[in-house]
């Protein structure tokens, strides 16, 4: 049997090996407490990781969104503008074929004032005589009128010199001379026949209005003139005053035909002698610089 020395010894080594097993367990306990609270501390930092992640990602998102959204709020604002660039533009262009149509259209209005002021001509165009410094003759083929200085019984016939002083106006200077040497026969039973000498001079001034239309040029123009069909005789010293419209034609640039109606107011014999009657004249027209 074993001594009481051996039981208390025995006894010992079992409390001690309980107690150790117990701290040991303890031990155990505490660090399966701290393993569980340490996974518990991952589980919750992967939790807010997985959490801030989550947020960054949606914030990631957002920004996207709004990155995305601004794109196309440029690409429609830069739409826009071009639309409006492009509206601009056809405006632009709109008014730009206005403008070229409306000079499109002086440009013809103006051939055509061109064309209608071109006389008729062989060889070139009429203008060339019709301007500042252009001299000319009127030369009229017959006379149907009451003649200048008809009072004194004998004509004056009387040529124009025209001098323009641009393109649609010219003086006319009108000039006449008229030397007769003339036989009066002798009266049965009286004297001998005579010769006597005769002078008229005839000597006035018009001023020509034109206008041109297609081939012909037109004119107006008053004229006064004064004549002397007998110088040996005052009472045969007369004035005309008269107007006249006429239409002139080209043949050649510096040679044309023309025709003019009038009427003439004709005072003689010391204003005693009046009369009143219509004039038709026609004449070749020579002109040069």
């Amino acid at each position: 049997m074993y001594s009481i020395r051996t039981i208390a010894v025995i006894g010992a080594l079992v409390m001690v090996t309980a107690t150790v097993a117990q701290a040991q367990g303890k031990h155990h306990a505490r660090e399966e407490e701290d393993e569980d609270d340490d996974d518990t501390a991952r589980a919750k930092a992967k939790a807010k990781a997985k959490a801030k992640a989550k947020e960054a990602e949606e914030e990631d998102d957002d920004t996207t969104a709004r990155a995305k959204a601004k794109a196309k709020a440029k690409a429609k604002a830069k739409d826009s503008d071009e639309e409006e660039d492009d509206t601009a533009k056809e405006r632009e262009r709109a008014k730009a074929k206005e403008r070229a149509k409306a000079k499109a259209k002086e440009a013809e209005k103006e051939a055509e004032k061109e064309t209608e002021s071109a006389p008729a001509a062989t060889g070139g165009s009429g203008d060339v005589a019709y301007h500042d410094g252009t001299l000319g003759f009127s030369i009229p083929f017959t006379v149907i009128s009451g003649a200048i200085g008809g009072a004194g019984g004998e004509p004056v016939p009387a040529v124009d010199v025209v001098y323009f002083l641009d393109d649609t106006s010219a003086l006319d200077l009108i000039v006449g001379l008229n030397f007769h040497r003339k036989q009066v026969a002798a009266v049965m039973g009286g004297a001998a026949a005579t010769t006597t000498n005769l002078l008229g001079i005839a000597a006035g001034l018009g001023y020509r209005m034109y206008s041109v239309k297609k081939s012909l040029r037109s004119f107006i123009e008053p004229q006064v003139v004064v004549s002397w069909p007998d110088t040996s005789s005052t009472a045969t010293l007369g004035v005309n005053l008269g107007a006249s419209l006429g239409l002139e034609r080209n043949i050649t640039p510096w040679f044309s035909v023309s025709g003019a109606l009038g009427a003439a107011l004709n005072f003689t014999s010391s204003f005693k002698d009046i009369q009143f009657a219509t004039t038709a004249r026609l004449a070749a027209n020579l002109y040069w610089n």
